[in-house]
């Protein structure tokens, strides 16, 4: 892609935007197979006189019909993970500004394949860890809230545990069981980051700055439709 000098900040800001969209996209997919699929789990209400502090095997305690507001919530949550993840690493793999001498070509090249499936790789890992620190046990209790089976006064001192240390045991337990889902987006990210990535950093104006977004969107709902069709499966 030839840059123009002293325009860096649009071609970055492309690519960090169509990079951070498809993996925030694929946090969705992945949040969705792995807590609304029937095989989950997660989908039977707990008994009205369960301990709603009991946080140990992570059981959903919510009336049967809160679903929709279960996916609703679950993937918000996924979709800040995902982008938490990927716009500062996109943002900072985009590149430094090209040297513009005589003998630098002015360009900014797509990276390779292996490049983009070892990012695939290390999203895969990352994302259970990171969502299942934060994000999902604060979607958890934010459920919880708006179903009415805790008050403000508990929402706030969950998330004050979250902050003092409870995010690292969660960070396992929960991240567990966002590892195959994780292994799903990782495989799914590097083939379409890579895709994403010729077409922004195509010497053709019209690819790089429409069409880049036409294939991300297309991508994103594609990923997101598989994980709809797969909830959705007996």
């Amino acid at each position: 892609m030839q840059i123009p000098e002293n325009q860096m900040a649009w071609p970055r800001k492309r690519f960090t935007g169509t990079i951070g969209l498809y993996g925030a996209c694929l946090g969705i997919a992945a949040i969705l197979i792995s807590f609304m699929s029937p095989e989950s789990g997660f989908l039977e209400s707990a008994p009205d006189t369960q301990q709603v502090s009991n946080m140990s095997n992570y059981v959903w305690q919510t009336a049967q019909d809160t679903t929709l507001l279960r996916a609703i919530i679950l993937s918000v949550c996924g979709f800040i993970g995902g982008a938490f993840i990927t716009i500062p690493v996109a943002y900072w793999w985009f590149g430094k500004k090209p040297t513009f001498t005589a003998y630098s070509k002015k360009t900014l090249d797509s990276r390779g394949v292996p490049a983009w499936l070892m990012m695939g790789l290390m999203y895969g890992l990352i994302f259970p860890l990171v969502v299942g620190a934060y994000f999902l046990p604060f979607g958890r209790e934010f459920i919880l809230f708006l179903t009415g089976l805790t008050s403000v006064p508990d929402l706030v001192i969950s998330q004050t545990d979250l902050f003092t240390g409870k995010w690292i045991r969660f960070m396992f337990v929960v991240g567990a069981r966002l590892l195959f889902a994780g292994i799903f987006a990782g495989f799914a990210f590097g083939p379409g980051a890579w895709i994403i990535d010729k077409f922004v950093s195509s010497d053709n104006q019209k690819s790089s700055r429409f069409t880049s977004w036409i294939i991300t969107f297309a991508m994103s709902s594609g990923v997101i439709l598989f994980a709809l069709i797969w909830v959705s499966g007996d």
